[in-house]
């Protein structure tokens, strides 16, 4: 997965009019000047080597990682670049850093991070669930309205071939016995029936999903087998129908052994009964909404069932805008036999939180994205490159846009045909 470093560098090395070059410090430099006497040494460079305004960037692994300062003056007789304003201390031999023409270094990275959040995505297989997508739970101290953890610790895995059921899954240690991580709370009405779905494996000790009544303080009896062990992948499918008088349930993902571990991707929770369901507030339009799968050969038995046949059998929905959300509706209740998943156009996060500290620049260089290389590289190119006004620059433009097209047919979401119910037309009955 690259990190934000790698996808500058791509960027600077990107076909066409280079928009930045990468230098090494040869020598120790000042807390405002930098000098590599190897590549920037000549008779024959002047201060206006690099194009008139300049800006130099400092990325992590450098002795000022996320340092940005305005060139000021360069020396091809010694190699020295001085900038302002200082850092804050000197550059150092072997310290990398970039010089952007044209644009300052934090056009570049809120173009990457442009690109990421609205131009890049692809389709990604999710849960339908009344619940957060279970790697976004909460993982501080455990609350009965956010969830949490009590006596676990829970972090997000990102999940790979050959057994990618998910993109990421929420890994549970438990530090003590009948450790778990919850859900946020949800409210429910008696005698509603629940079914809960979703993959996990045990790699110590053994597992299991619990439907908390918060309202009584107990666990809700199951109807199926919501235990687990062992470090193959299984899937679960099971019902719970709500107790009288209860009207908050959390989901409880953990085991009763102290030595516990466990993973737990794809979770849904959903009402038997139900027909229409708000989506996440990141799917932003109906065109973002894919293909609708109930996960056949599931449905309710007394003991889990093999990851590896997903039956996945394609079912129709309606998909509309309502209020700013996107809602999906059935013609029945989807969830009535079986767990229920949805393609979704994924977007990726941004890397960095902050642009205008240099400690937080170098997280940002050091942080990953599971995007291609090559995708966000042509993308953020476009980015960074759209409304200039420069004729060089406009003909880069155009290649990068072209790039970013054939890039997209490959590893964009495809175009698909979706299934939907048909809709009787309504005859009004004349009288004559």
């Amino acid at each position: 997965m690259p990190t934000g470093a790698q996808i500058r560098q791509a960027i600077i090395d990107h076909r066409g009019r280079p928009l930045a070059a990468r230098f090494r410090a040869s020598a120790n430099g000042t807390a405002t000047t930098v000098i590599d006497a190897v590549h920037l040494r000549g008779d024959t460079l002047g201060a206006d080597y690099f194009g008139g305004e300049a800006w130099l960037y400092f990325p992590s692994g450098s002795s000022q990682p996320g340092g940005i300062a305005k060139l000021d003056q360069f020396s091809g007789l010694s190699g020295a670049i001085t900038f302002s304003p200082a850092l804050g201390g000197s550059t150092a031999t072997g310290d990398a850093f970039e010089v952007w023409m044209k644009h300052h270094p934090l056009e570049v990275l809120k173009a990457i991070d442009r690109a990421l959040q609205y131009k890049c995505k692809d389709w990604r297989r999710r849960p339908l669930s009344v619940l957060a997508y279970v790697e976004n739970w909460a993982t501080s101290a455990y609350d009965q309205t956010a969830g949490g953890v009590s006596n676990a610790t829970a972090t997000k895995q990102t999940l790979d071939f050959p057994q990618q059921y998910q993109g990421s899954a929420l890994r549970v240690t438990n530090t003590g016995a009948n450790g778990y991580c919850s859900s946020e709370a949800f409210g429910v009405q008696p005698a509603q029936v629940y079914r809960v779905f979703g993959w996990a494996r045990a790699l110590a000790q053994t597992g299991s999903i619990r439907v908390r009544d918060l309202t009584h303080g107990a666990d809700i009896a199951v109807q199926g087998t919501a235990t687990f062990s062992l470090l193959g992948w299984v899937y679960l499918d099971f019902l719970v129908t709500i107790p009288a008088g209860c009207e908050k349930v959390q989901l409880w993902l953990g085991g009763a052994d102290a030595a516990f571990v466990g993973d737990f991707a794809g979770i849904g929770f959903l009402e038997t009964s139900a027909t229409a369901f708000s989506l996440p507030s990141t799917v932003r339009g109906t065109d973002e909404v894919g293909r609708v799968y109930e996960r056949t050969g599931a449905a309710f038995v007394s003991a889990v069932q093999s990851a590896d046949d997903p039956a996945l059998n394609e079912i129709g929905a309606w998909r509309k805008t309502r209020a700013g959300r996107v809602d999906l509706s059935f013609p029945r209740p989807p969830a009535l036999q079986y767990g229920v998943y949805v393609e979704l156009a994924h977007h990726y996060d941004a890397l960095w939180v902050d642009y205008y500290t240099a400690n937080a620049r170098a997280t940002g260089d050091a942080a990953t994205t599971d995007c291609p290389l090559e995708y966000i590289e042509a993308a953020a190119v476009v980015e960074l490159l759209a409304g200039t006004t420069d004729d060089a620059l406009k003909t880069q433009f155009v290649k990068a846009a072209g790039e970013l097209d054939a890039i997209e047919r490959r590893l964009g979401p495809e175009p698909i045909v979706l299934a939907e119910p048909s809709r009787r037309p309504l005859f009004r009955r004349s009288r004559i």
